[in-house]
């Protein structure tokens, strides 16, 4: 039953993110694996939701694999500094969808709308701090 209620909530999370820019969602993932810090990237996954492979890659093709962690955890410490500059529902939201965590929204429709203006806020934001 557990595994059940769990696919849902995945499945539901997987939804919400196709409410964000590819971009925006790209480094918010990454925020959110960098928050949850227990699970080791090694280079990129050969699909991401909503890009094509190899796009997005931030240095050359023959990097290592340290250049891409290194690269993503600055992304992710930026990121982190921009969200925790967003207003509280907006972090909320962010943090529920990327972080999986339990914050409780009264309808769907609330969460919804705060994720879509929470990631338009942190990707403008993300923008004047040169995240691409």
């Amino acid at each position: 039953m557990a595994d059940h209620h769990f696919a849902l909530a995945w499945a539901e999370f997987e939804r919400l993110r196709q409410l964000v820019p590819e971009r925006a969602d790209f480094h918010l993932a990454n925020w959110g694996r960098w928050r949850k810090n227990d699970v080791v990237t090694v280079g990129y996954a050969d699909h991401v939701p909503g890009l094509d492979k190899g796009i997005g890659r931030c240095v050359a093709e023959d990097a290592s694999d340290h250049d891409y962690e290194a690269h993503d955890a600055h992304s992710a410490e930026v990121c982190d500094a921009i969200i925790d500059e967003l207003p509280q529902m907006y972090r909320l939201a962010i943090s529920n969808v990327y972080e999986a965590s339990v914050w409780q929204f009264r309808t769907t429709a609330i969460l919804e709308q705060a994720l879509v203006d929470g990631a338009a806020m942190f990707w403008n934001e993300a923008l004047k701090r040169d995240l691409t």
